[in-house]
């Protein structure tokens, strides 16, 4: 698990991403980017989960951005814990192999919201660990052949949610969305592959 341990207790994460965020926003070039990333989730589109997980399951989010994924879980019986890149370099999933696969070696599923503009990848990294995942993305994912190709020969499975989520932005919660989220999941072995949730805002 010592991979893992540094990153428990998430009391102290939402503060040092959002320090280290201002300072990037401050230093990146591309600003609109990294701001079309910036969608963090709120608790009521998480619990829908809930019982499609195992108390006695480790958590990774590997995208924790202000760790509200993390603070959720661990608020509810179970063990969570969360990297992102914009907390340290040396904890890319995309690129830090080590860490990253000894993390997934060492936890039971991933959960995470991950980057807009990276999605492709970090489905195709997060599939190759062969762990249960889920991750929350805008139901046009299923579009580009690329995409359409990853989720069949996975197999994958939906959580389709009964309205759109309403994402935190630059630390401010919205009241609307002009697209529709789903949980996809991978490795959950469910009864039906689309699966229809309530969430309450």
């Amino acid at each position: 698990m010592k991979a893992l341990e540094a990153f428990r207790g998430s009391s102290n994460l939402s503060l040092s991403v959002k320090e280290i965020k201002m300072s990037l926003l401050n230093q990146k070039t591309n600003k609109k980017e990294l701001k079309n990333d910036n969608y963090q989730t709120p608790w009521y589109a998480i619990k829908p989960l809930e019982k499609y997980i195992p108390r006695d399951w480790i958590l990774w989010d590997c995208a924790c951005g202000d760790g509200n994924i993390v603070e959720f879980f661990n608020n509810n019986s179970y063990s969570a814990i969360g990297t992102d890149i914009l907390i340290s370099n040396e904890h890319d999933f995309l690129v830090d192999w080590h860490f990253v696969t000894n993390s997934a070696d060492e936890c039971d599923c991933i959960i995470t919201n991950p980057p807009f503009s990276l999605k492709t990848e970090f489905l195709e990294r997060a599939i190759a660990f062969n762990k249960p995942f889920a991750f929350l993305m805008n139901i046009t994912s299923i579009e580009t052949q690329r995409r359409q190709k990853v989720f069949q020969d996975a197999g994958m499975q939906l959580l389709l949610p009964n309205k759109r989520i309403s994402y935190i932005v630059d630390g401010v919660q919205t009241t609307s969305s002009w697209f529709y989220s789903a949980w996809f999941l991978f490795g959950f072995n469910l009864e039906h592959d689309i699966n229809y949730v309530e969430i309450n805002k």
